[in-house]
């Protein structure tokens, strides 16, 4: 179940960056900065964001 919760947050938080870059026109650095996004974790972003 906590699989589950965390793959639903990663979603969630993949459409903030889409939503940001997309209304704000921010790149995806500028989007990972206003959201709070860890460097250590914009690997595992950056890979879900080219995958889709």
């Amino acid at each position: 179940m906590k699989k589950g919760i965390e793959k639903g947050e990663r979603r969630a938080t993949l459409n903030h960056v889409r939503n940001l870059m997309e209304k704000m026109k921010l790149d995806v650095f500028q989007a990972f900065d206003v959201l709070g996004i860890p460097e250590s974790d914009r690997g595992h972003y950056l890979k879900d964001l080219q995958n889709d």
